[in-house]
Parts: structure tokens; C-alpha cells; sequence
């Protein structure tokens, strides 16, 4: 049934009345009170979460064996390309996708916004040293004032807020 293929798509009823040739009316009508219709997308959502579901593990499966090569690729360009911007981009990706790199997230309420990055104990005891090498007392203070917390129970992971 071409309707609820097109519901379970996540088309709206006006979008289904134009494919099908029905009233928005119509297609909320049956939508509403059709139990085999209603069964119907039941199923095949059901089918769809099912088949996403095989196929995102098996895409996690592929990914999961490609990414030493991958890996080994972005190493030998940062180790080997005679391109300083090529060596430098591979060291960056390298550096992004390490276990311990920070982790950045930005949040967006209403006309509000702020950045969190989550950084580990020794990252930030290491961001404190090299501040102090070069003098630099304000940043030193953020670190160890309002500007950031422990989130977790973990003492290997704190938060820096900006406040």
C-alpha cells in the first residue's frame, strides 16, 4: 500500500494526498480509524527499524575492519608526504580521533550559548604548566576557578565552562 509506504517515509498527510490522488481529509481519516492501515505501518515500521538496524551493524562491522587500514593511511601521510599541509592535516585527524583527545560540544538554548570542553585531569594540568611557562596568569585562574568542574565521578575527566 503505496500510503503507508509513504507515511512510514515520514511524509505528511498533504504530501500523501498529492501521491495518491485523496483529500488530506481523507488520507487523515484513514490514518485514524482503518485498523488494517494502522496495522499495516505498524508492520512495516517495524520491518524498516529491523532492516536499519541489520544494516547500521553491518556498516559498524565494515567500518570496524577498514579503520586500521585507514588509520595506517592518514600515519604514512603525516610521516611521509613531502607536503607540509598534508602532514599537518594527517597529524590533526590523528590527533581528533585519539581515545583522549577533548571533547567539544557546543549547546544552544534560546539566545544563550556555550561551549563545553571536556578534557582529561592531565590535559588540563598540562594546559596550567605550559600557561605558567609563558605568564600567563588569567588563563591559569580560569582553570583553577568557576570556569571549570569534575562532571563525573571520574577524576580523569573534568569540564571547562566558560562563565
Amino acid at each position: 500500500m503505496l500510503m503507508a509506504l509513504l507515511e512510514v517515509t515520514g511524509k505528511d498527510p498533504v504530501e500523501i494526498a498529492e501521491v495518491v490522488g485523496y483529500s488530506p481529509n481523507n488520507v487523515r481519516h484513514i490514518r485514524r480509524t482503518n485498523p488494517h492501515y494502522v496495522a499495516y505501518v505498524k508492520e512495516l515500521r517495524e520491518q524498516l527499524t529491523s532492516e536499519v538496524i541489520a544494516k547500521t551493524a553491518d556498516l559498524a562491522t565494515r567500518f570496524d575492519l577498514e579503520a586500521p587500514e585507514a588509520f595506517e593511511t592518514i600515519k604514512d601521510l603525516h610521516k611521509h608526504s613531502e607536503m607540509d599541509t598534508v602532514r599537518l592535516g594527517a597529524a590533526k585527524d590523528i590527533l581528533d580521533r585519539a581515545p583522549n583527545a577533548p571533547k567539544i560540544k557546543q549547546h544552544i538554548e534560546g539566545r544563550d550559548s556555550h561551549i563545553i570542553l571536556q578534557l582529561g585531569v592531565a590535559q588540563v594540568e598540562g594546559i596550567k604548566e605550559a600557561l605558567a611557562d609563558v605568564g600567563e596568569r588569567e588563563g591559569i585562574e580560569l582553570l583553577e576557578g568557576e570556569g571549570y568542574e569534575q562532571v563525573s565521578d571520574s577524576p580523569k575527566r573534568v569540564e571547562v565552562r566558560e562563565v
